[in-house]
């Protein structure tokens, strides 16, 4: 396994004190950073998805869903963002939910790049939680477009340190 996939995996399972009755998770894609198959790749694992003419995979997204509130925690805000929320009304049989929060794993673009999808150009957020480490809060208070998304209260960024316990509603907790 690469370790942007263990990295992944790593802050899946960390999430702890999930109450089975109101909360699931939700797998919104498995593929790494460019999504399945990647842009320009020619190999035949590649090829075999565009030659058959069949789906690919989405980049890696998880979705914690707090049935009984439809609030929705995402865990990575990738590429594919629009079609995962589009997986997320789905899954609410067509009706609305509420986006709580983001949980950033790491700074590879297929953990970050949805975020563009939260400002006035697109779904117009307003001030939702990103929970980030201190090298990716300096990150994207320093670049564009990110730093728009801050200056315009799109997103709200949430400090996340190693081996603390994030508590975003009761009966999710998120080392």
């Amino acid at each position: 396994m690469t370790r942007a996939i263990l990295v992944f995996l790593s802050l899946a399972l960390s999430v702890v004190n999930l109450r089975a009755q109101a909360f699931s998770i939700l797998v919104l894609g498995i593929s790494q950073d460019g999504g399945y198959p990647q842009a320009n790749c020619r190999k035949a694992c590649c090829e075999s998805i565009r030659n058959f003419h069949t789906k690919g995979q989405y980049v890696t997204s998880l979705a914690l869903i707090d049935s009984s509130t439809r609030n929705v925690w995402l865990i990575d805000c990738g590429p594919d963002f629009k079609e995962q929320v589009e997986l997320l009304i789905t899954y609410f049989d067509g009706d609305t939910f509420h986006l709580k929060g983001i949980f950033l794993s790491h700074a590879h673009i297929g953990h970050y790049l949805g975020l563009a999808q939260l400002g006035r150009e697109v779904m117009g957020a307003s001030d939702i939680p990103v929970y980030v480490m201190p090298r990716m809060r300096n990150f994207l208070e320093e670049n564009g477009p990110w730093d728009q998304l801050i200056r315009l209260k799109n997103i709200r960024l949430e400090d996340l340190s190693d081996s603390t316990e994030i508590t975003p509603c009761p009966g999710i907790a998120i080392r």
